[in-house]
């Protein structure tokens, strides 16, 4: 019976050690790995239902116990991952939880930061989108409302002299939502909720073209900030609730409600979200003296 024991304990050991690999690891890049993830993840134990529920891949690293609950809400939590990943890679896929874009107008990829990067025309007519065919994807999870937020991405400009969309989920000109830009006049600007645009810019900046700039916009209770290439350069305390938007995730230009369209001409590339607060530490690790580093490596 004692060597039974043994056994069986060397058994949950390797296991968990396994389990463990998995939570330390990457986010899967395919549909099939993805499912197959999610299968292991949420393996014996009832109460994760539906099994999409699950988070890819994720367990408890303590106890070997697979986390099952809802993606929105296991990705406030450090070590869970982003919310959404998505590095370009010749496509728009989400390699996070599977929120995938849609690539309209047939943009082409360029040199990335890691690997491709999506390469917009500045015309409005080549951007992504959460979209299926020609339905808008809402996705709630991207409502920053009361919860503590980040997103990310790498920017490189072909021309600079004009306002640019970076990221957004924002309605019409005027919100609610939230639109990370940046302005015509080379300000960085994040326009927050209904009517509170004015409130979080930098001062003017240099932007050399070709040249990628890191992006980082940070939720943190009540106070809102922007980094540049690893340094604060805006704050503001605003609303303790952004209003949602029902429009779906845009990238590289302004939502149709709003005209004006504010295209990016450039570059763009590891656009990710989390829906906790990065610490600064966190965002000068990725930012990475200008190497950057992958979003998967900060969970």
């Amino acid at each position: 019976m004692q060597s039974l024991s043994s056994a069986v304990l060397s058994s949950r050991v390797a296991v968990l050690f396994l389990f463990c690999l998995a939570c330390s690891s990457p986010a899967t890049t395919t549909s099939q790995d993805m499912a197959s993830d999610l299968a292991m993840a949420c393996q014996g134990d009832g109460a994760c239902t539906p099994a999409n529920a699950c988070h890819v891949g994720r367990v408890d690293c303590t106890t070997g116990t697979p986390i099952c609950v809802d993606t929105g809400e296991l990705a406030k939590k450090p070590g869970c991952g982003p919310l959404a990943y998505w590095p370009f890679d010749g496509d728009g896929r989400d390699v996070a939880a599977g929120r995938d874009l849609k690539l309209e107008g047939n943009p082409g990829f360029a040199q990335g930061l890691f690997g491709q990067a999506l390469d917009l025309k500045g015309d409005g007519n080549t951007y992504a989108v959460r979209r299926n065919g020609m339905s808008d994807i809402n996705d709630v999870e991207f409502d920053i409302g009361n919860a503590d937020f980040t997103v990310q991405a790498w920017v490189a400009y072909h021309v600079s002299d004009i306002e640019q969309v970076h990221v957004e989920k924002f309605s019409g000109g005027g919100g609610p939502g939230w639109r990370f830009t940046k302005l015509n006049d080379q300000r960085v600007h994040v326009c927050i909720q209904k009517d509170g645009c004015g409130q979080l810019s930098s001062t003017a900046k240099t932007f050399p073209l070709e040249t990628w700039n890191h992006y980082v916009f940070r939720r943190s209770t009540i106070n809102y900030e922007i980094f540049l290439n690893g340094v604060s350069i805006a704050s503001a305390a605003l609303p303790p609730e952004t209003l949602p938007s029902t429009e779906p995730i845009y990238i590289g230009r302004a939502n149709p409600m709003d005209g004006r369209i504010f295209p990016l001409n450039g570059r763009i590339d590891e656009v990710a979200i989390w829906r906790r607060a990065l610490t600064d530490l966190e965002i000068t690790y990725l930012y990475n003296d200008g190497v950057g580093r992958k979003a998967s490596q900060v969970n």
